[in-house]
């Protein structure tokens, strides 16, 4: 698993695993967050290395899990720069 530090707000250093994934459904963490609208969260994410162009089992990539249009948005534009 890919692990990169990251210090939260200058009080703690803290390890992030961008690469954790359900086994049954595939969705990542980028999944989960899209799908609840956590647009810190994916930001957190997609700076530290997680893929915007990961497909869970259904085939489908964290943009194409919500109907929220800032969350595709910027997912849409970290999938385009990878």
């Amino acid at each position: 698993m890919q692990k990169k530090n990251l210090s939260l707000l200058g009080i703690t250093t803290v390890a992030i695993v961008v690469k954790i994934f359900n086994y049954w459904t595939g969705n990542t963490l980028l999944h989960a967050a899209a799908r609840s609208g956590k647009k810190e969260t994916l930001k957190l994410l997609l700076a530290h290395g997680a893929n915007p162009k990961a497909k869970n089992t259904e085939g489908k990539t964290p943009r194409e899990t919500t109907s929220n249009q800032d969350i595709q948005a910027l997912l849409k534009r970290h999938s385009d720069t990878k």
